[in-house]
């Protein structure tokens, strides 16, 4: 019970680098981007809106896993990143 107690700090420095990183991810042509407009261009706006979460949701992903220390994740449990791998797969299978 005392680890759902421990206070989490983060440097804010390392939260703003971070956010930078992913906002400057955002707006640069990549193959999100280019899911996103060719989901749009097929199916509206409203068809698109799943690729939109899933690229939020990716970058959340990202963000939440830097924060933890992705080489300690990596290290210390055996089977994250195959899961990590699997999951992307099955992401990009999901979009087509």
């Amino acid at each position: 019970m005392d680890y759902f107690r421990h206070q989490w700090t983060f440097p804010m420095e390392s939260l703003l680098a971070l956010a930078g990183l992913i906002a400057v991810g955002a707006v640069t042509p990549g193959p999100n981007n280019f899911i996103v407009l060719r989901t749009a261009a097929r199916s509206g706006i409203a068809g698109a809106l799943p690729a939109v979460a899933g690229v939020v949701l990716g970058g959340l992903g990202l963000l939440a896993v830097a924060a933890a220390g992705g080489a300690v994740m990596f290290s210390s449990v055996p089977g994250f990143r195959e899961a990590l791998a699997l999951g992307g797969c099955l992401y990009l299978a999901w979009l087509g």
